[in-house]
């Protein structure tokens, strides 16, 4: 801490460093040669000065509202943690009006079969999801999807609306479940510039990068089938309505 408290100064003394051995070398430019360092030196300390007032009049685009506070972030957390137990207790989700869970999507197939296989491809990357299945009352010859998640904040930025469904497909007997689309999301710090920055007592936010403040969506598949139909899958992640 102590020798970081320094790094300005010695900055500082390499600029006038600099200033020095350029004015001392360019003998060739009159210009140059007339220039005494000491104005030089004055003239920078000058603009460093008067550089911290004028930041703070200065127009800043106002990015606040894509930072999630950590009130949001507990918040999802919880809602992430709800929505897990629920499905894992085979609870009605559907019903339940969970504060900071969304429908992702929606689908809807006609199915006129007596035997549903459920299977998971899983390309590539591992993309965790529970699937929680309801018995309808009636044989209505079709099968409701829904896709909940929970929020994706990372480094106190809101990704919930980048998130992708996952791909799904009926064939025959067949509900085929694939992994969602991949998307690359790149994130940037901008931090206040050396001239601001030695003349402040701002504590260092380099390390903005921090696993506390990332949080990911916990999708929840809740599929509502026709009431006789038998269902069979490849995955242990398959829960049932409890009755």
């Amino acid at each position: 801490m102590i020798v970081a408290a320094f790094v300005p100064f010695v900055l500082v003394l390499l600029i006038i460093a600099v200033i020095f051995l350029s004015i001392k070398f360019a003998k060739r430019s009159t210009i140059i040669q007339k220039v005494n360092v000491k104005w030089v030196f004055i003239l920078y300390c000058f603009l460093l000065i008067v550089s911290v007032p004028i930041s703070f009049f200065l127009p800043v685009r106002n990015s606040a509202n894509f930072s999630v506070s950590e009130e949001e972030i507990n918040k999802a957390k919880r809602a992430a943690d709800y929505l897990s137990t629920a499905a894992f207790e085979g609870k009605r989700i559907d019903k339940d009006k969970i504060d900071g869970v969304t429908i992702l999507k929606q689908w809807e197939f006609p199915f006129e079969g007596k035997h549903l296989e459920i299977n998971r491809e899983e390309e590539d990357y591992y993309y965790p999801i529970l699937i929680l299945i309801e018995r309808k009352d009636e044989n209505d010859n079709s099968i409701q999807i829904m896709q909940y998640q929970s929020k994706t904040i990372i480094q106190h930025v809101d990704l919930t609306k980048q998130e992708e469904p996952s791909l799904i497909d009926i064939k025959e007997e067949s509900l085929t479940i694939r992994n969602p689309k991949q998307k690359e999301i790149r994130l940037a710090k901008f931090s206040k510039e050396f001239t601001i920055n030695q003349f402040t007592t701002e504590k260092d936010s380099s390390n903005v990068f921090l696993e506390d403040s990332e949080i990911y969506s916990n999708p929840v598949l809740y599929i509502q089938i026709p009431k006789d139909v038998v269902v069979n899958g490849n995955t242990d992640e398959i829960q049932f309505v409890n009755e």
